[in-house]
């Protein structure tokens, strides 16, 4: 199914159906409509990341790839800021914005992110039962 490709697969220590999970923008995550970016991610699969900034209409401007987990320094920080040309948005992963020196968080901007169940409702149902029966 659509679900199971390329997701993430969740299964839990009692026997539940298994569930498809999917990473996707949160609701909150505003519009993104021709705003100009340089985008970076320090993430498992930064094109995934790059990729969904242009399906919600962003225009990159530029991407840069780092490591899974990078911390990022202040030079590096700078060196992004400096080719975000023409006063494009630096925007990045809410997991590497979360490591950023706190002096960058207000110039840079997360896009935010929620985890969904392919079958919300099962998974309620589920947790609604493991709780009634503790």
């Amino acid at each position: 199914s659509a679900w199971a490709r390329g997701r993430v697969r969740t299964t839990w220590s009692v026997s539940p159906p298994v569930q498809y999970t999917k990473i996707q923008p949160a609701a909150a995550a505003g519009d993104w409509r021709g705003r100009r970016v340089m985008a970076f991610a320090g993430i498992g699969r930064p094109a995934k990341f790059f990729a969904t900034l242009r399906e919600l209409g962003a225009e990159l401007v530029c991407e840069m790839a780092f490591p899974d987990h990078h911390v990022f320094d202040e030079a590096e920080l700078a060196e992004l800021a400096a080719r975000a040309a023409d006063g494009a948005l630096l925007v990045t992963t809410e997991k590497d914005w979360v490591r950023l020196p706190e002096a960058w968080r207000g110039r840079v901007q997360a896009l935010p992110v929620e985890l969904r169940f392919g079958d919300g409702p099962a998974v309620e149902r589920f947790l609604r039962d493991r709780l009634e029966a503790a």
